[in-house]
């Protein structure tokens, strides 16, 4: 009988341990391969499991492992911390979404910001679209622990899904206002929802948007030129770009599963 070489992989989307999780795989055994997916590798927030210690006891790890980033800026750091050899970038998955559009109004256009409050949020950069922005848009932020802005509609308190969903729905586009980030999950939820999506340029985003879209900002000036594009994009538009890169996303993520069970 020939023998089966095949290994079992299995994903950590979540580390709750950061790095620390990679020792999951003596628990697992030889059979399984352990493939970590690195959201942040420098949190954004305080978490344990990613100080240089841990970083040492997972590199040395006696079993197969590897880690999964989704963006040149994820894959800089976990390089840098001396993970090349068991790294790989991979498209950030994208669900197809089934919905009905909303019926709404035209105007005035809605422009949100979707998701908690956190210290890398540029509100300065708000701050500007709230004084510049032209007539006929109305700013609103949705989420946890948000100051006031000048210009915009805070809304300060937990989002649920369900209203989340609704949210994207009713919504012209989605600025994106990070300082330093690795990837956003709402820019991928509101490009599922056919929502044009506004944020920084030389980000995570460029391989959604792609490098020369108006959509992404250089300059700090920049913010409601590229509000003015997201409003004016027909959504279908970014339905058929979302489709693309969806396919694109599915077909990576099975070619590395079916190398990772045979390695």
């Amino acid at each position: 009988m020939a023998k089966n070489d095949k290994k079992n992989t299995v994903l950590v989307t979540w580390p709750v341990l950061g790095y620390l999780d990679i020792l999951l795989g003596a628990v697992l055994g030889r059979r399984a391969v352990i493939e970590f997916i690195v959201h942040d590798p420098e949190p954004l927030v305080s978490a344990i499991g990613y100080d240089r210690r841990s970083q040492f006891l997972s590199r040395r790890a006696p079993f197969k492992r590897g880690l999964v980033v989704h963006s040149d800026a994820a894959l800089a750091d976990v390089v840098k911390h001396g993970f090349e050899n068991m790294v790989t970038k991979l498209p950030h998955p994208i669900l197809p979404i089934d919905y009905a559009q909303s019926t709404r109004a035209n105007d005035p256009k809605i422009v949100r910001v979707l998701g908690q409050f956190k210290p890398d949020r540029d509100v300065t950069a708000l701050e500007e679209i709230g004084k510049s922005i032209g007539p006929g848009v109305s700013l609103e932020i949705r989420g946890r622990r948000w100051p006031q802005i000048a210009g915009w509609h805070v809304i300060e308190g937990f989002v649920e899904e369900t209203e989340l969903q609704d949210l994207l729905r009713t919504s012209d586009a989605v600025v994106v206002p990070y300082k330093r980030f690795y990837q956003s999950g709402i820019a991928i939820r509101s490009l599922e929802y056919g929502v044009p999506i506004v944020g920084p340029a030389d980000t995570s985003l460029e391989d959604l948007v792609g490098h020369e879209s108006p959509l992404l900002v250089s300059e700090t000036d920049g913010w409601t030129s590229a509000i003015a594009s997201a409003i004016q994009t027909d959504r279908d538009e970014v339905l058929m770009m979302v489709n693309k890169l969806r396919l694109e996303s599915r077909a990576a993520w099975h070619e590395f599963v079916d190398r990772a069970g045979h390695s």
